[in-house]
């Protein structure tokens, strides 16, 4: 017979696990649609560049401006104090 605090870590391991695999899928689509724009971009520079070739007229580029995320600097971290050297122990006469 289980205990009533193994029941409970087991449906926080549970828990923590959805959570960790939802993360993942946000994580992939976030990169797929980075990839996807990436893409879009080469393919507006290939097409540019095939259409000066080809002598016609180039098509204006399309600047989509993302919207810039401002985040705050993150506090830098004290360097850690190095320890004092210890004196040398005296001599014996």
């Amino acid at each position: 017979m289980t205990t009533s605090y193994r029941v409970e870590a087991q449906l926080r391991l549970r828990e923590e696990k959805r959570e960790a695999r939802n993360a993942e899928v946000r994580e992939r689509i976030k990169a797929e649609e980075e990839r996807q724009k990436k893409e879009a971009a080469s393919k507006a520079r290939i097409a540019a560049k095939m259409a000066r070739i080809a002598g016609e007229e180039v098509p204006a580029p399309v600047v989509e401006e993302a919207p810039v995320e401002k985040t705050a600097p993150e506090p830098k971290k004290a360097p850690a104090k190095k320890a004092k050297a210890k004196k040398a122990p005296a001599k014996k006469k």
